[in-house]
């Protein structure tokens, strides 16, 4: 199970980085058409509007969906090494005490059916990721303690109310 949660939190961590590759080479496609444009706007200088035009909107569009990529790459990389964290060195996760405000029904691709959680931690909102599994029973207003790692909850306990 240890070997399988460090495969899968590699392989997710690598597809992050490439995503982050092709994020910044877009991102420097786009500010390159820009100042090309500029500089043969200013200078007076012929162009092909068509083709610039063309290359900064693919670039722009390549740009964007790379984020969103990215956002998503980047929680499942964290969701697998938050539960490799838990099975190779739990007792380096951080353990937090706090009332459940508020719980929403969150779909990350390829993970599934999660939970946002905002938590009270001494006043303080915190939020939280939570697998369905471990909310189970509990409500709104409950007191609970949580080890955490990131934004990924991977272990709750009830506790009583003060």
């Amino acid at each position: 199970m240890i070997r399988d949660m460090k495969r899968r939190a590699v392989e997710w961590q690598a597809k992050r980085d490439r995503v982050k590759r092709v994020v910044f080479g877009s991102g420097v496609v786009v500010l390159a058409v820009a100042a090309v444009m500029i500089w043969k706007t200013a200078t007076g200088t012929e162009m092909n509007w068509l083709a610039a035009s063309l290359l900064g909107i693919a670039g722009l569009a390549t740009f964007l969906f790379g984020l969103s990529a990215y956002a998503n790459t980047m929680l499942v990389a964290m969701y697998y090494n938050a539960c490799l964290h838990f099975l190779e060195k739990s007792e380096e996760m951080e353990l937090i005490t706090g009332t459940i405000e508020e719980v929403r029904h969150v779909r990350l691709p390829y993970i599934g059916q999660l939970y946002h959680v905002t938590l009270n931690v001494a006043g303080q909102p915190s939020r939280y990721y939570f697998p369905g599994k471990l909310l189970q029973g509990l409500h709104p207003q409950d007191r609970i303690r949580v080890l955490t790692h990131d934004l990924f909850a991977v272990r709750v306990e009830s506790t009583p109310s003060p």
